[in-house]
């Protein structure tokens, strides 16, 4: 698995645990984003998390794009909010089935922002003190892994009868 699909799914994870401290303290995002060693890397992952998300909203009338709007309002309300995905549908006038492909691409989006912001971190440290990224998950083929992940994001609002 590529690490960009790699860093993608452990945030989809981290998303779906965002309010789950004892998840969150064993995910790979932890030592990605250099947060490991903070006094509660959870707490600290999960509010990079929420930055992240806020750093998508569109700022006034110029840059507001319906795309970078839509993408910031499903990450915030499923996520940060923890709506099911039929009242984020619901809210925003879309179908459930446009919701996932929405919030699929909503979460690459953020996926992008964030690995731009450990870039940028990176860039800035001496070349001695760069460490490569760690390996993730790497015992799953990546179609299945995608798969899953996706079934875990569109059923979570189900319920089992």
């Amino acid at each position: 698995m590529d690490q960009v699909s790699g860093f993608e799914d452990a945030l989809r994870k981290a998303l779906r645990h965002l309010y789950d401290p004892a998840f969150l303290r064993k995910s790979a995002l932890l030592q990605l984003l250099a947060i490991q060693d903070c006094p509660n890397p959870a707490k600290m992952l999960r509010d990079t998390i929420e930055q992240a998300i806020e750093s998508l909203q569109p700022v006034g009338n110029s840059s507001l794009s319906n795309k970078d709007l839509r993408s910031y309002q499903i990450l915030f309300y499923r996520y940060v909010q923890q709506f099911t995905q039929r009242d984020v549908a619901n809210q925003l006038g879309i179908s459930t089935r446009h919701l996932r492909r929405e919030q699929s691409r909503a979460v690459e989006v953020l996926a992008a922002q964030l690995q731009s912001q450990i870039s940028q971190t990176t860039n800035r440290l001496p070349l001695r003190e760069q460490r490569p990224p760690a390996n993730l998950e790497t015992n799953h083929s990546e179609g299945m892994n995608r798969e899953m992940l996706w079934l875990g994001d569109s059923l979570a609002d189900q319920i089992a009868e």
